[in-house]
């Protein structure tokens, strides 16, 4: 994969992140679950480049997640 559709796919990641934070209150449970799995998947599948990078992508959507989530107002 040329590293053009490497940033492309990292920056849609972060993207629907917020994006589905934005319109979905997400609980810490999901956001914890993907950064737990995706570590998971990278360390028993580390020899596939495939995985890593979907694993790298699923953190990075988390991280979007978690960035909504610290941006967001908060409701009384």
């Amino acid at each position: 994969m040329t590293p053009s559709k490497c940033l492309l796919f990292v920056s849609l990641s972060f993207l629907a992140g917020v994006f589905l934070r934005s319109f979905f209150g997400l609980s810490s449970f999901i956001l914890y679950e993907i950064l737990f799995l995706a570590l998971l998947y990278a360390l028993i599948f580390r020899k596939d480049r495939r995985v890593l990078f979907f694993c790298f992508c699923c953190l990075v959507f988390a991280f979007g997640i978690l960035r909504a989530q610290n941006i967001a107002p908060i409701q009384t």
